[in-house]
C-alpha cells in the first residue's frame, strides 16, 4: 500500500505548517518600488557584516602614441570616497500561545502572522528609502555631504552639484535630467 497524506497526515503536514507555510511578498504592480527593486537600489550580496566600496578614477584615460625608444607614458589612477556600509539586522517576535493556536476560530493567528511578515517587509523598505527621505539633510555619502548636495567633491578636488538648477518641480523631464546629471558626475 502507498503512503499518502490522507493515510499518514502527521508525516506530511504538521499543525505549525498553517503558520509557517505562507507567502509573504508584496503584490507586484506597475509603478511599485521596494528595497529589492534593482532599478533603484544596487543589489549586493553580503557574505559578512559589511560592504566596502570606493570610487576609482578609471584606467588613466586614453593611451598615447609612443615612439620606438621613448619612455612609456604613465597615468595616475586614483581611489577615493571609500565607504563601509554595515549590514543591519532587524528582529522582532510574535508570541502565540498554544491555547490561542488551538482555539483559533476565525483564522486570527494566520492574519496576525501575515501582518507580522508584512511589517517585516515594510521595515526593510522604510530603512532602504531613508536614503531618499533624508537626501537633502543627512550625511549619507562617502564624501561627507548629503546625497543631493551642491558641494560634492570630486577626486581631483573640484566641487560639483547634483541638484537641478532652480527650484524645479518633480516631473518626468526633471527626474530624467537629475538622473542624467548623476550619471555624468564623476
Amino acid at each position: 500500500m502507498a503512503v499518502t497524506s490522507s493515510l499518514s497526515p502527521d508525516v506530511v503536514k504538521t499543525a505549525l505548517d498553517a503558520v509557517f507555510v505562507q507567502t509573504y511578498e508584496y503584490p507586484v504592480y506597475p509603478g511599485i518600488a521596494t528595497a529589492v527593486t534593482p532599478e533603484i537600489f544596487k543589489q549586493v550580496t553580503l557574505s559578512n557584516s559589511a560592504h566596502i566600496e570606493e570610487v576609482l578614477s578609471g584606467g588613466g584615460g586614453y593611451w598615447q602614441v609612443k615612439g620606438e625608444e621613448a619612455p612609456v607614458p604613465q597615468s595616475s589612477p586614483r581611489v577615493a570616497n571609500r565607504a563601509t556600509y554595515t549590514a543591519s539586522t532587524f528582529a522582532n517576535s510574535l508570541q502565540i500561545s498554544l491555547e490561542f493556536f488551538q482555539d483559533n476560530m476565525h483564522n486570527t493567528y494566520e492574519s496576525m502572522v501575515r501582518k507580522f511578515a508584512t511589517d517585516a517587509l515594510s521595515t526593510r523598505d522604510q530603512s532602504a528609502f531613508g536614503l531618499f527621505r533624508n537626501a537633502f539633510t543627512t550625511t549619507l555619502t562617502a564624501d561627507g555631504v548629503a546625497f543631493i548636495s551642491a558641494s560634492h567633491v570630486t577626486i581631483s578636488g573640484a566641487t560639483v552639484s547634483n541638484r537641478l538648477s532652480g527650484n524645479t518641480s518633480l516631473t518626468p523631464t526633471s527626474l530624467n535630467s537629475a538622473m542624467v546629471q548623476m550619471q555624468e558626475m564623476k
